[in-house]
Formats: structure tokens, sequence, C-alpha cells
């Protein structure tokens, strides 16, 4: 594996990892997992993305997955904003490349979802060649949608652009090893004289 290629694949785990804007869903939207300025990230979305991304990019997580998906647009749009756009043949090509290297056979079919994460880690790469100006636009704009995340999918963390995994209901309690096991109740007694 060439250090271009150690390269990439770090580059692509960030990026699933990395700085993302989140969404939301709300009632109106089952399936939704995040809901961005109107625009719909679907449940479904986030699985393909996770069962055909994962045997190349270990790591990859479902907050992480949303918070690219959610990114994606505002990546792709700052990049080619910056004269650094990304093509569809860019992000297939990252995936074959990732995939060959894997041991696997070029030419793999991904879902649209999995395209965008490919295009949003190249754009995401080609960005941070043009500076800390660059990155700035990208953070002001993700700061600027409105995004709700489905709670089953996590919560939108202390910056409003990242995905953290979803916060456990506060009445579910996981039962301990050691925890007192309950009475075992009486008998009551008989009312009869």
């Amino acid at each position: 594996m060439t250090m271009t290629t150690k390269a990439r694949r770090l580059t692509v785990l960030l990026a699933v990892g990395g700085l993302a804007a989140l969404a939301g869903c709300s009632s109106q939207q089952p399936g939704a997992a995040a809901i961005v300025d109107g625009r719909t990230i679907s449940s479904s979305e986030v699985r393909d993305v996770l069962t055909e991304l994962t045997p190349y990019f270990q790591g990859a997580t479902t907050p992480n997955v949303l918070s690219v998906l959610i990114q994606e647009p505002v990546v792709v749009q700052v990049a080619a904003d910056q004269g650094v756009g990304v093509s569809d043949e860019d992000a297939q090509a990252l995936l074959d490349q990732s995939v060959e290297s894997s041991g696997g056979k070029a030419g793999t079919h991904f879902s649209d979802a999995s395209l965008d994460v490919a295009r949003y880690s190249v754009a995401y790469q080609n960005l941070q060649t043009k500076g800390d100006a660059a990155l700035a636009e990208v953070q002001k704009r993700l700061e600027e949608q409105k995004v709700t995340v489905n709670p089953r999918f996590g919560h939108l963390d202390d910056s409003d652009v990242q995905v953290s995994d979803p916060v456990p209901w506060p009445w579910l309690h996981a039962a301990s090893s050691d925890a007192t096991p309950a009475p075992t109740p009486e008998p009551t007694p008989s009312a009869t004289p």
C-alpha cells in the first residue's frame, strides 16, 4: 500500500468521523435520520452507507456517517466555489481505490449516499489545500443550516455541527451484575380467625 493510498484512506476515515453539520427529523417525516434546511436524510441512506463502506473504512459509526451526509452539500459547494470541485467520477475513483486496496474488484456498485460520502471526502481533502479561509467558510455555512436530528441517530453536540451518539432515555437503566435482587414477596396471612 503506497503512502498516497494510506493518506487517502486516512482522509476518508477522518472525513467520515470529521467535522460535519447535523440534521434532524420531525414527526411528520417517518424514516428520517435528519432534516437539513428541509432536505431529508433517510434512515435507509445512513444504513446503506454503513453496510457498503464499513468493509473498507473501519470505524464508521452512525453519528459520523450522518454528520458527513449532512455536511456533504456544503463542503462540495465550497470546494466548487474555491475551484477545487469534485465530480462523480472522482468519488467513484476513490471508492474503487479503497475496494482494490482491500482486495476487492473496482467497479463495485455503491448507493448515491455512499457516493456522497466519497464526494465529501475528496472535496474536504481538496479544501485543505486552500487554507484556513476555505475551511472557515465551510464552518460558517454549516452553522447557518437549520438542522434537526432524529434522537435515535444521535444529537447535535455543543458546536451544532457534529452528530454525537444518542443519549439514553433517562428512565432506562441497564441492570448491573452486582445489583441486589428484588425481595421475594411473602404470602399474605389468612384473613380468617
